[in-house]
């Protein structure tokens, strides 16, 4: 719910975009359950996208662009693939390492 209200809240131009979107972010990393976690990156990706700081976007602003863009989804990246191993994504790639 925090996400799509984030998103079009991002959208009204009432407030900059990295504020709420660090904020959703932030959220996000409470979320205990690995397997709903994922679901609401994957989500937050999906609603979030066209709505990241880039150069020539409308969510542009002086404080804001595409670094900082890419370092949200690298966030997300790093986290989803967190949760990922603790889901057991891992076990296999360990076993083949030994």
């Amino acid at each position: 719910m925090l996400i799509t209200a984030g998103s079009v809240y991002i959208q009204s131009h009432e407030v900059g975009s990295e504020k709420i979107l660090d904020d959703i972010i932030s959220m996000m990393k409470a979320v205990q359950n690995p397997l709903r976690g994922l679901f609401l990156r994957y989500y937050f990706l999906k609603m979030c996208k066209d709505r990241l700081p880039d150069t020539g976007s409308e969510y542009e602003t002086e404080n804001r662009g595409v670094k900082e863009a890419i370092e949200t989804i690298h966030i997300n990246l790093k986290e989803s693939t967190n949760l990922w191993m603790r889901i057991g994504g891992g076990r296999d790639k360990a076993k083949r390492l030994k």
